[in-house]
């Protein structure tokens, strides 16, 4: 959405000289140079003169909104003929950035692009919070995959293409290519006329390009090459922006990458990220305190008819989905390393109040709640009871309490309760049994309890350093 917001303002500066009559293109130019006289889809082939700064203009609010992800699914559609608009008209100065915008918007138009990290989803979630509704997580869709499949192939067949063309060249024959293209004084950006006294690196450079851009769509699909693969190509075209100036090209063809990079991992960078932000020490103010914390007291003794937060749904018993509650930053840390080697995708929240904030947008298969005073035992007792409360609708949970006290409380299979300090082996069984109440089928349930039977995780040192 940036990158076309910069584009089109860029195409803005010239409107006339684009797109008049009597610009640089004009359209008897345009007509001549179309393949089997047509001249692709332009809306500013209707576009009298006068009205150019008022469709710029409306173009420009359209490409914000999607930006932002504001009405999406119609913003979309609208980015994508907007693109193809503007580079369509003005065909002699459409260059490859602009054919990766035309690509990209496509297939972000066929998926539900807005419903995560958008105004839309905002929105909604502002809304449901104000009519007192549980917010709906955004369901997975076949869309999604299948415009995330399109992206990952036009990326291979783009690199490859480019590979077999550049084979048509005598300076990727020879190994002058990349020297060429740094030395040319139009694109230069840094003084690599070093170069000139060791052909050898520029000859490796030219080949090594061409080698990955023709097996790009062969090694990208393994998993073990892949990062490799990637890595390569950022530095393919961090090279490019920096050494030639083409910045808008080198970023715009980073954008695909993120399609190869699973939910999974995504989801671990998030929780690496989570688990080594700082401990934030609250000094008393006067002000009111804020919303997302103090709200847990008086929503903690309200008897639900339903589970109030995000609905779970099929459990997976390879990467079950667990929610940390700890307050020990330093306990976090390690065990959170134990749990994802066991297999879990882990997140982590201080509190039980976090916790909730997290359920309306996260759901999760298995909880483990670690108590180390008798404020947070109190807390995760009383959660326990909104958890044995609504029955199978929640996740199953493991809480930990470890605050010196041994306390009266109603245990089953889905909660257990476990006391003082556990060995991490003991923890890792407790999670695997709670889970198989979760099952859908009795096979998946008879599989967790074979894992649970068996010793693979190392013990963690509970013994704060």
């Amino acid at each position: 959405g940036l990158m076309l917001l910069y584009t089109h303002a860029v195409w803005g500066l010239g409107l006339d000289a684009f797109f008049g009559a009597n610009g640089w293109q004009d359209p008897l130019l345009i007509r001549s140079q179309a393949v089997s006289g047509s001249t692709g889809i332009s809306f500013w082939w209707y576009v009298q003169p006068e009205y150019y700064q008022l469709v710029h203009w409306c173009c420009m609010v359209l490409l914000l909104m999607f930006t932002i992800g504001m009405l999406t699914r119609v913003t979309a559609c609208a980015a994508f003929i907007i693109t193809v608009s503007y580079a369509t008209r003005a065909l002699n100065a459409n260059f490859g950035l602009d054919q990766i915008n035309g690509f990209l918007t496509l297939y972000l138009a066929l998926a539900p692009c807005g419903d995560a990290l958008s105004f839309d989803a905002w929105w909604a979630r502002r809304q449901a919070r104000r009519k007192g509704l549980p917010v709906i997580e955004p369901i997975p869709r076949a869309s999604t995959r299948l415009a995330t499949r399109l992206i990952q192939v036009h990326l291979c067949l783009l690199y490859f293409f480019a590979g077999v063309s550049k084979l048509k060249g005598e300076a990727w024959w020879n190994g002058d290519a990349v020297w060429m293209a740094v030395a040319n004084r139009e694109y230069q950006s840094q003084d690599l006329t070093w170069l000139a006294w060791h052909p050898w690196v520029s000859h490796l450079l030219t080949h090594m390009t061409v080698l990955w851009e023709m097996t790009f769509f062969i090694a990208v699909w393994n998993r073990a090459w892949r990062p490799l693969v990637l890595a390569i190509g950022i530095g393919v075209h961090l090279g490019i922006g920096s050494c030639l100036g083409l910045w808008t090209f080198g970023l715009i063809m980073l954008v695909p990458y993120l399609s190869f990079i699973s939910p999974e991992t995504m989801h671990s960078v998030l929780v690496w990220v989570r688990a080594i932000r700082p401990v934030q020490v609250l000094s008393p103010v006067e002000a009111n305190p804020v919303e997302t914390v103090s709200w847990w007291p008086q929503y903690k003794h309200i008897k639900f008819t339903g589970w109030p937060f995000a609905a779970c749904d099929r459990l997976d018993i390879n990467a079950p989905r667990l929610h940390l509650v700890c307050d020990d930053s330093n306990l976090c840390g390690g065990l959170l390393t134990d749990l994802t080697n066991a297999g879990f995708h882990c997140q982590t929240s201080p509190d039980i109040a976090d916790l909730c904030t997290a359920l309306e947008h996260h759901p999760v298969d298995v909880l483990l709640l670690i108590a180390h005073d008798e404020d947070t035992s109190d807390d995760i007792i009383d959660f326990r009871r909104i958890l044995l409360q609504m029955g199978a609708a929640t996740p199953a949970s493991v809480a930990v309490l470890i605050d010196g006290e041994t306390h009266d409380l109603r245990h089953s299979d889905a909660h257990i309760c476990l006391y003082r300090q556990p060995l991490f082996e003991q923890l890792r069984r407790s999670l695997l049994l709670a889970l198989c109440e979760r099952t859908a089928t009795e096979e998946e349930a008879d599989q967790l309890r074979q894992r649970a039977g068996v010793v693979t995780a190392p013990s963690l040192n509970w013994t704060n350093p």
